[in-house]
């Protein structure tokens, strides 16, 4: 398995937050599960075979997949392929680069949703909840910092969350 990915899953493997959202990682704990998705995406591409060594690194809404093939060193071009095709659709050109689009999207994404106001997020006992207003609204969640309250008291604006929690992250660690 190629370094950067090693490095990747020691770090990251497990609470990855918003990087490859709408993506499932493979899953350290439950490997299987992810095997049974990429069987089902196999099934659906016929005349595809994973190359010898090859190593899924995430299943996307469960109609794609990403694989890098595991020749050691330090990293490796990352594929995709999409249930339906007999070859790969693209590629990175590594591990490296495949992280670094996603965090290009991430931040394309964000400035987009920064642009239309924002959004709110409901944080609640065991799950965290996204709510976007309608633009024809006119309703701006950045604009409304009286929204916010304590989390999983209501709804807030992400951004006063985030600088609230950062505040609180800040201070426990003096």
């Amino acid at each position: 398995m190629p370094e950067v990915y090693r490095t990747f899953l020691l770090r990251m493997g497990r609470k990855s937050g918003e990087l490859f959202r709408g993506s499932d990682l493979l899953d350290l704990d439950r490997p299987e599960e992810t095997d049974e998705v990429v069987r089902e995406i196999l099934n659906e591409s016929p005349g595809f075979v994973l190359p010898p060594r090859a190593h899924v690194l995430l299943t996307h809404q469960g109609y794609s997949l990403q694989y890098t093939v595991a020749e050691g060193g330090f990293d490796t071009p990352a594929w995709w392929l999409s249930e339906g095709e007999t070859e790969p659709g693209g590629h990175a050109q590594s591990f490296a680069e495949l992280l670094d689009q996603e965090l290009q999207l991430m931040e394309k994404l964000h400035h987009d949703q920064h642009g239309t106001g924002g959004h709110f997020l409901e944080v609640g006992e065991g799950y965290l909840r996204e709510t976007h207003p309608a633009r024809v609204s006119e309703e701006r969640p950045l604009d409304q910092p009286e929204r916010f309250v304590e989390a999983g008291e209501s709804l807030s604006s992400s951004g006063e969350l985030f600088r609230k929690s950062l505040g609180k992250l800040n201070s426990e660690e003096k």
